[in-house]
């Protein structure tokens, strides 16, 4: 009769449940980091344009002049109504 042994193979480390688990936490954590980082980088490029228009604005009276219209503003008769 010939000699038997049983045993079993485990799945490697990067086979395992828990390390999809941690991957997929962390792939989460990057999007997310980025998204905020992208975030910030567009307020602070809206702050930044919002200095600037305020800067190149014309004065307060020229704006009541105008209407307080926008300079591309569509003139029709139902602007006014």
């Amino acid at each position: 009769m010939p000699a038997r042994f049983a045993f079993t193979v485990k799945r490697a480390w990067w086979q395992t449940r828990w390390f999809f688990l941690a991957l997929a936490l962390l792939l989460a954590l990057g999007v997310r980091g980025v998204w905020k980082w992208r975030m910030k980088c567009v307020l602070n490029y809206k702050a930044e344009l919002e200095r600037t228009v305020a800067a190149r604005t014309p004065s307060k009276r020229w704006r009541q002049l105008r209407g307080g219209k926008p300079c591309g503003w569509p003139r029709t008769p139902w602007n006014n109504v």
